[in-house]
C-alpha cells in the first residue's frame, strides 16, 4: 500500500491510499483520482502505479511536467518520503518500511554497535564495544547491569563517553592511593574499530546503484533503451539480486528484441516491395511492346511511390510513360469526332451525379435533362431517361411533398405567413413542383401589400408624434411578413432598431 499526503495549492490538505493493483490518476479531469486545480495542471497530468513491486510516478506528456524532490522527472521509482511537485501542489509519498529483529539485522547479540550520528558525511569507522566489558566497568550488580545495558542500547555514544570518563576517574584514584591500598583492576573498555574501507565500499556501492537506477529509468523513458540496459546490467554486476534492475533489464531486452523484429520485418517488406516493382516493370514493358498503351500507363501508375527519384528505374518509367501518353493522344485525336457526343453527354452525367451526391437533386435533374437534349437517341441519353431522371424526380418528390402539403394546410387556415414560408421552401428546392411557384408569388404579393400598408401607417403615426402606435405598426410588419429579405421587413426592422 502507498499513502499520499497531498498539500493543495490553496493550502488545504488531504490523504489518499492505494493498493498495488490500483493506478492513481492525477490531473484536472473530473475522473482523476487526485484532482488538482490551476492552469498549469494538465487534464491527465501524471499517474502513480505499481510495477513489479516498485511504486512509480510517470508524467503523462503534460505541458508543465513534474518534479520529484525538486528534480524534473518524466518517470521515477518512488522511495519512502519522496515529494512529488505538480505546479504549486505537493504530494508526499509514504511507503511501508520492512524492519527486522536482531536475528536478521547483522549485529552480534553479544555486542553493542555504536553508529555515527546521522548526518555525518562519511564516518571514519563504526565502533563495537564488548557488552561484558562495558557492564563490568560500571557495576557488578545484576539489576544495575540491566539498566546500564538498556542505556547503552538507546544512547551508545553517551554510554561510551561515560565509560571512558569512568575509566579515567578510576585511574586517577589508583594513582592517588599509591600501592598501600591497591584498587581492584578495572576492566578496560574494549573498542574495536570495524573495517572502515568495507563500510565506505558499501556506501559507495549503494550510491552507485541508486545513481545507475535513476539514470537508467530516465534513459528508458527517453527511448534510449541500449544505454538504459547498460546501467541496469551494471547494477546487476554490483548486486545480482537487485529485483528492480533485473525487471527493468528484462524490459529493455524485450524492447530491443521487439525493435530488432520490427527491423527484420521492415527489411522483408522492402524485399517484397522490390520484387513487386520488378514484376510491375516487366509487365509495363510487355504492354508497351504490344502497344497496349492504357494497360501500360495503368501499370506505371500502380508503381507510383515505389521508385526512388533519379534512379535508373525512374528514368525508364518516365520514358515508357511518355511514349504511351503520346500514342494515346494520337489515338484520341483519331477518335475525337466519334467521341464528342458521348463525351458531352458523359460530362452532364458526371455533373448531375456530383449534384446528386450533394443532395442537390434539382440541379442534378437539370444536368441530366441537358445531357438528353444533346442526342436523345444516344444509348447514354436513353440510360439517363430510364434511370437517372426518374431517380432525381423521386428524390425531389420525397423532399418537397411534405412542405407543399403543409403550405396548403396553412393557406386553407388563413395563415398566409406560414403558407408563404413552406411554398417558398418548395420553390427553392423544385421550382417546377405543381403550382407552388404561382401560389407563393400570389401570397408574397398580398403580404407585401399588407407590409407596405402597415409600414406607411407607422410612418404616419411617427409624423404626428404617436411613437407607441408607430412601433406597433412596424412590429406588425415583422409579424405579417415572414421573409426577412423583403424590403418593408428590412425598413420596419431598421425603425425598431433590430
Amino acid at each position: 500500500m502507498i499513502t499520499l499526503s497531498i498539500s493543495f495549492a490553496d493550502g488545504s490538505q488531504e490523504t489518499r491510499e492505494a493498493l498495488p493493483e490500483n493506478t492513481v490518476m492525477i490531473g484536472r479531469a473530473d475522473d482523476c483520482d487526485v484532482q488538482l486545480a490551476g492552469g498549469r495542471v494538465s487534464r491527465n497530468h501524471a499517474r502513480i502505479y505499481n510495477e513489479d513491486g516498485r511504486w512509480m510516478v510517470e508524467d503523462l506528456k503534460s505541458t508543465n511536467g513534474l518534479s520529484v524532490n525538486d528534480i524534473q522527472s518524466t518517470r521515477y521509482a518512488l522511495n519512502n518520503g519522496d515529494v512529488i511537485r505538480i505546479a504549486e501542489n505537493r504530494i508526499r509519498v509514504t511507503l511501508p518500511v520492512e524492519t527486522g529483529g536482531a536475528e536478521d539485522s547483522g549485529v552480534d547479540p553479544d555486542a553493542t554497535c555504536i553508529e555515527p550520528v546521522m548526518g555525518d558525511p562519511e564516518p571514519d569507522a563504526t565502533f563495537v564495544v564488548s557488552r561484558e566489558a562495558m557492564m563490568g566497568s560500571v557495576t557488578g550488580k545484576g539489576a544495575a547491569t540491566g539498566n546500564v545495558a538498556a542505556f547503552v542500547r538507546e544512547k551508545p555514544i553517551l554510554a561510551l563517553v561515560g565509560a571512558l570518563l569512568l575509566v579515567i576517574l578510576i585511574s586517577i584514584v589508583v594513582l592517588l592511593s599509591g600501592n598501600e591500598n591497591p584498587a581492584p583492576e578495572t576492566p578496560k573498555l574494549a573498542v574495536v574499530p570495524e573495517d572502515a574501507d568495507t563500510a565506505k565500499a558499501a556506501l559507495e556501492q549503494k550510491r552507485k546503484i541508486g545513481a545507475y537506477l535513476q539514470r537508467g529509468e530516465m534513459l528508458l523513458a527517453a527511448g534510449e533503451v541500449e544505454n538504459a540496459l547498460i546501467r541496469f546490467d551494471a547494477i546487476l554486476e554490483l548486486d545480482p539480486g537487485h529485483r528492480a534492475a533485473a525487471t527493468l533489464a528484462a524490459r529493455c531486452r524485450r524492447e530491443i528484441d521487439a525493435r530488432d523484429a520490427a527491423r527484420r520485418q521492415a527489411e522483408e517488406k522492402a524485399s517484397l516491395a522490390a520484387e513487386k516493382l520488378n514484376k510491375g516493370l516487366e509487365l509495363a514493358r510487355y504492354y508497351h511492346s504490344h502497344r497496349e498503351w492504357d494497360q501500360c500507363i495503368a501499370m506505371l501508375d500502380s508503381l507510383a511511390g515505389q521508385i526512388a527519384e533519379g534512379s535508373a528505374e525512374a528514368k525508364e518509367v518516365s520514358a515508357l510513360r511518355q511514349t504511351a501518353s503520346d500514342a494515346l493522344k494520337k489515338a484520341a485525336a483519331a477518335r475525337k469526332k466519334q467521341s464528342e457526343v458521348t463525351g458531352a453527354i458523359q460530362r452532364q452525367v458526371n455533373k448531375g451525379s456530383g449534384y446528386y451526391k450533394k443532395r442537390n437533386y434539382y440541379k442534378a435533374l437539370l444536368a441530366w435533362r441537358k445531357g438528353v437534349k444533346i442526342s436523345p437517341n444516344h444509348p447514354l441519353a436513353l440510360e439517363i431517361k430510364d434511370q437517372m431522371i426518374p431517380k432525381a424526380v423521386s428524390a425531389l418528390n420525397q423532399r418537397v411533398a411534405g412542405d407543399y402539403q403543409r403550405a396548403v394546410q396553412y393557406k386553407n387556415r388563413g395563415d398566409d405567413g406560414e403558407a408563404l414560408i413552406y411554398f417558398d421552401r418548395v420553390v427553392n428546392r423544385w421550382p417546377e413542383y405543381k403550382d407552388a411557384a404561382r401560389q407563393r408569388n400570389a401570397i408574397e404579393k398580398w403580404l407585401e401589400d399588407e407590409a407596405k400598408r402597415l409600414y406607411q401607417e407607422g410612418k404616419v403615426y411617427e409624423g404626428i408624434g404617436q411613437m407607441d402606435k408607430a412601433i406597433r405598426k412596424w412590429e406588425a410588419v415583422l409579424e405579417k411578413m415572414p421573409l426577412k429579405s423583403n424590403a418593408y421587413y428590412k425598413k420596419a426592422a431598421a425603425k425598431l432598431g433590430r
